[in-house]
């Protein structure tokens, strides 16, 4: 999948993320008719994929076990060899180098706690791709005093050997840069 898509969905995702979904899952090769998108448990008339989203849920749950117990190889194993990761304010990366330098910085921090919180799920028809949309909440200690942070995310999953791993990574915050 071309990268450059993902990086020209990422504004019409912040405004419009359902809308967004739609038009990943439609170049990716279905249509929104063919994807789940919402949450199974809120509309039971979905159709497509309930038991492929609760693996998505528990895909989310265990990067959250991740993050909590800041297991590092476990947090980048969770991520495609070829990720694409594009952090706010910096160049994109592919691969899981940046992927291990962030999380092995965040980690470290003291008292770090980051806690994503799944909204979204979309699977494709065949099963084997999903997005997940959700909010983050971060939390640390620095040497200039406690930093928190509030936040969206998106995250491309591909199935690989029968487990997802991330294959894209795309997030910001909702606080304003100026």
């Amino acid at each position: 999948m071309p990268s450059l898509l993902l990086l020209s969905l990422r504004r019409s995702f912040l405004k419009h993320s359902s809308l967004a979904v739609a038009s990943l899952l439609t170049t990716v090769g279905c249509s929104k008719s063919e994807a789940q998108i919402g949450n199974a448990a809120e509309n039971p008339s979905l159709t497509i994929g309930i038991n492929l989203t609760e693996t998505v849920r528990d895909f989310s749950k265990h990067w959250n076990e991740m993050s909590a117990t800041k297991n590092l190889s476990g947090m980048v194993a969770l991520y495609t060899p070829d990720t694409l990761w594009t952090l706010p304010n910096e160049a994109r990366s592919i691969g899981t180098n940046k992927v291990r330098e962030i999380y092995k910085r965040l980690f470290q921090a003291q008292n770090m706690s980051l806690v994503h919180k799944t909204e979204k799920i979309a699977v494709s028809k065949s099963g084997d791709m999903a997005t997940e949309i959700g909010s983050y909440e971060l939390s640390t200690n620095t040497p200039q005093g406690e930093f928190k942070d509030r936040g969206k995310y998106f995250f491309l999953l591909n199935k690989v050997g029968g487990k997802w791993k991330i294959a894209a990574d795309m997030f910001n915050s909702d606080t304003p840069v100026l």
